[in-house]
């Protein structure tokens, strides 16, 4: 992050300047995220807001699904499926196809 912000000063033109101070500052709130999954499947993140709802293991321990808090107007919920790249005692990578790839280092809950 140190080198994002020094190249702040380097651009010349303002409206870029803005666009990228704004892209630095979702990168710093990204990295402070957490999203904390509970063992009854529910979760709730901060990332990149505030969100809850619920959470599954589809196909075989492949695929992470999340309902998201918020029903549609035929009563169902919203779903993100994430691709589980790597799961172990320490980390989880997951990708969500033509989105992004997120990878998140667990911390014991206190």
């Amino acid at each position: 992050m140190v080198q994002q912000k020094a190249a702040i000063d380097t651009i010349k033109d303002s409206l870029q300047k803005v666009q990228y101070k704004s892209e630095v500052a979702q990168m710093e709130g990204l990295l402070q995220s957490t999203t904390e999954f509970k063992n009854d499947g529910a979760y709730e993140s901060t990332m990149p807001t505030n969100k809850s709802g619920n959470w599954e293991l589809t196909g075989e321990g492949k695929k992470l699904v999340f309902t998201l808090g918020e029903k549609k107007q035929d009563g169902t919920f919203e779903k993100d499926t994430a691709r589980i790249d790597e799961l172990s005692k320490e980390k989880l990578a997951i990708t969500f196809p033509g989105m992004f790839t997120a990878s998140f280092v667990f911390v014991p809950a206190q």
